[in-house]
């Protein structure tokens, strides 16, 4: 609950010396429905973790797969697994291989390779982000501090002229 943080978590924290040496690490799905300023008075960095792109996620579903005791043989379709999952995240790929890959279809793989099909039904069950949705993560992210000073960066690197200086020679 956001307002639990808004109110609780600044408890916590100034009770908590530097020697102590503690990282908190938070995640959210609507960071949005927080307020921005407390937000960032609570964190000192902020950072968007975008959706993979496909190449990304060619090399995450072989990478999971395996992980979870699974075969990648020629059966398999990565690169359609990779097609499909556009606007899935890591952890929604994770639900997906250790659905499928049950101890009883593990102990299968070796008379029944892996097809990519079967990866359709618990895809199906989750809600992926779209495009909209990363679009107000985006607006969100730009009003922190860290996302104003990204766009400041970002906007200064065009008007250099792609990293020249003034003198036309490229910057070390």
């Amino acid at each position: 609950d956001p307002k639990r943080l808004k109110k609780d978590l600044p408890k916590i924290l100034k009770t908590l010396k530097p020697e102590d040496r503690v990282l908190i690490v938070g995640t959210s799905g609507e960071p949005f429905s927080a307020e921005v300023k407390p937000f960032c008075g609570l964190y000192q960095k902020l950072i968007l973790l975008p959706r993979p792109d496909y190449a990304s996620r060619v090399l995450l579903w072989p990478t999971l797969i395996k992980k979870h005791q699974g075969r990648i043989t020629d059966a398999l379709d990565i690169s359609s697994l990779a097609k499909i999952t556009d606007g899935y995240t890591p952890g929604h790929i994770v639900t997906a291989v250790t659905t499928v890959l049950s101890e009883r279809r593990i102990k299968q793989l070796a008379k029944r390779p892996l097809t990519a099909v079967e990866f359709i039904p618990p895809l199906a069950k989750i809600d992926p982000i779209f495009k909209e949705d990363e679009e107000t993560f985006k607006v969100w992210y730009s009003k922190t501090p860290l996302g104003k000073k990204r766009a400041k960066a970002a906007k200064e690197g065009e008007e250099d002229g792609g990293g020249k200086d003034k003198k036309g020679k490229k910057g070390g």
